[in-house]
C-alpha cells in the first residue's frame, strides 16, 4: 500500500449569495505524523486496529481513518489528562489492555513528538511520565510462538 499522507478537507460556505471554498489539511502539522504512523501500521497489519483482511486499498483507508478518528482521538484526551492532572501519572495509566495494544512504542513516540511540538511537554517535566512502554510492532504482530521478528 502507498504511503498515507495527511488528507485534505474541503469546506464550502454558501452564505450571503457568495460561494467560498477552502481546502486545508485535515490534521495539524503536529498531529499529522501520528495519523500517518497509525494509518501505515493499520494498512500494513490486517488486524491492527480494525480487521482489513478482506478490504481493498480504499476500504482499508476508510476503515483505518474511521478507527483513528474514534479511538486515537479519545486516547489523546486520556493521555493529556494523565500528564496534566494535579498528580501527573504515566501517559498510559488507566488505559485498557485493548487501548494499550493499539499503542505500540512507535505510535507512543509519535504522540510524544506531537505533544512536544504543541508545547505541552516541556524540559522541566518528569520524562518518565511519557516514556514509551511495551513491545515494538514486531513483537505485537508476531505469530504466536514466533520469534517476534519481521
Amino acid at each position: 500500500m502507498k504511503e498515507i499522507k495527511n488528507p485534505l478537507e474541503a469546506n464550502i460556505d454558501r452564505s450571503n449569495g457568495n460561494i467560498e471554498i477552502s481546502i486545508a489539511k485535515k490534521y495539524s502539522e503536529a498531529e499529522a505524523p501520528v495519523f500517518e504512523k497509525f494509518m501505515g501500521m493499520c494498512a500494513m497489519y490486517d488486524t491492527y486496529a480494525v480487521n482489513t483482511a478482506e478490504e481493498d486499498d480504499k476500504g482499508t483507508y476508510k476503515s483505518c481513518s474511521t478507527s483513528y478518528a474514534k479511538e486515537i482521538q479519545a486516547l489523546f484526551e486520556k493521555i493529556e489528562a494523565n500528564l496534566f492532572s494535579q498528580k501527573p501519572k504515566h501517559m498510559l495509566a488507566g488505559l485498557s489492555d485493548e487501548q494499550k495494544k493499539n499503542l505500540p512504542v512507535e505510535l507512543q513516540k509519535a504522540i510524544v513528538k506531537k505533544l512536544k511540538s504543541e508545547g505541552k511537554i516541556t524540559k522541566d517535566m518528569d520524562a518518565s511520565l511519557f516514556e514509551p512502554k511495551g513491545g515494538g510492532v514486531a513483537s505485537l504482530f508476531a505469530p504466536k510462538g514466533g520469534p517476534g521478528v519481521m
